[in-house]
């Protein structure tokens, strides 16, 4: 059984913090780009009737967005992650009991149902402030 909530908990609403960050910092459109930028590249090169030297100047453009998106990407996952991370780092200077409730199976089930019901009640209200009056 689980020993205390409070781990649990915090856990949560370390999960909840890092979900709302990659909402709002909008990282699976950036991941998008990215990869629309990778099909472009193949499509370059698989382009027939046009110069060596002209897609290599093509593919030497694309590799400078790519590499702008994908370090952009990276930094936005690093923030997203940060919560939990900075949860668990304090965990080890301080035991809150975050670290066992990260491994214990029975936390994880709760947080999955918690963060379930968190999802759609969220979904909800995004629906709602859509909808037009």
């Amino acid at each position: 059984m689980i020993a205390s909530i409070a781990p649990v908990l915090l856990l949560f609403a370390a999960i909840v913090a890092a979900g709302e960050i990659a909402r709002r910092l909008r990282i699976v459109p950036r991941f998008a780009v990215l990869a629309a930028l990778g099909r472009r590249a193949g499509a370059v090169l698989a382009r027939r009737g046009v110069s060596d030297h002209l897609k290599e100047r093509a593919t030497r453009v694309l590799a400078r967005r790519m590499m702008a998106s994908s370090l952009t990407a990276g930094a936005i996952l690093a923030l997203v992650i940060a919560p939990v991370v900075l949860l668990l780092l304090i965990d080890g200077a301080v035991p809150l009991g975050v670290r066992a409730a990260f491994f214990d199976w029975e936390a994880r089930l709760l947080i999955l149902f918690v963060s379930l019901i968190y999802v759609l009640v969220r979904w909800r209200i995004g629906r709602r402030r859509l909808q037009p009056r």
